[in-house]
């Protein structure tokens, strides 16, 4: 999208922006009436756990047994934090959200965003590096991965679950 020297863009590259503009608006609508659609469907701590068990699926058992125990332990620690921040989470608890899937979606969001423990750690460059790691996991690594996977099941869930 050139500006041909002007400051300026070109009608051309307006016309582009207004029409990425509007399928970014379009999306955000389509994603607003998902969510909706999570919070009118009531969980209970069974389905909470079905739920959990799709977004953190257990590892496939391997020759390695002490690998597969290891990322077991860590599955199980994301399914407990997902689970605490269903009930605790921010907003989680008000009147209309308080246990439902929008809630355990939530739960699992804002798990995955938590910032990282960095108590351990001594210098400022070890602090930096582990807080620019949980960005990136976040943003594009792991962690977008859990929150896409969240998103796409409870959507599946909701058709299931509908209240």
């Amino acid at each position: 999208m050139s500006t041909g020297g002007s400051l300026f863009p070109s009608a051309e590259g307006l016309e582009l922006a207004r029409h990425l503009l509007g399928i970014v608006g379009k999306r955000f609508m389509e994603i607003e009436e998902e969510f909706k659609r999570m919070v009118a469907v009531q969980i209970d701590g069974a389905r909470l756990q079905q739920y959990l068990e799709r977004v953190f699926p257990d590892p496939e058992r391997g020759a390695d047994n002490d690998r597969y125990e290891k990322t077991l332990r860590e599955v199980r620690h994301d399914r407990a934090g997902a689970e605490y921040f269903f009930v605790q989470g921010r907003g989680n608890a008000a009147k209309g959200v308080a246990g439902t899937l929008w809630a355990a979606y939530n739960g699992v969001a804002e798990y995955i965003d938590q910032p990282p423990d960095v108590t351990d750690l001594k210098s400022p460059e070890a602090i930096t590096k582990a807080r620019d790691r949980k960005l990136n996991s976040m943003w594009v690594g792991d962690g977008y991965s859990a929150k896409a996977r969240a998103f796409s099941v409870a959507a599946q869930t909701v058709k299931l679950w509908a209240n």
